[in-house]
């Protein structure tokens, strides 16, 4: 048996996507991702998001495709927090939030 926690990189949060993918999703669309069904107390409203926002880029970054957003996420570092630009309604804003640590994956 491997020791997977060797293998991880100290400085990342390394989500943990079973736990971020409960209490909203994320719809894809031209120009980002539209939140939807967030519920309190979940990932998505934890950093900020409500439904129906779009995240339009993550640290600057376009999301044009899954494995984009999905890359996003997974490369949070531990005390670097990542900048959401988002659209609510016809509003856009910024958000910049720190790793959330209790969705941290933790390797058995």
């Amino acid at each position: 048996r491997s020791n997977k926690t060797s293998q991880l990189d100290p400085n990342s949060c390394m989500l943990d996507l079973n736990k971020v993918s409960h209490g909203g999703r994320l719809v894809p669309r031209v120009d980002g991702y539209t939140a939807m069904d967030v519920q309190p107390g979940y990932f998505f409203s934890e950093i900020g998001i409500l439904s129906n926002d779009v995240i339009l880029s993550v640290d600057g970054h376009p999301l044009k495709d899954d494995m984009q957003a999905l890359s996003a996420l997974l490369k949070w570092k531990k005390d670097s927090p990542k900048t959401f630009l988002i659209k609510r309604g016809v509003t856009q804003l910024t958000i910049k939030k720190d790793c959330p640590v209790k969705y941290i994956f933790v390797a058995d």
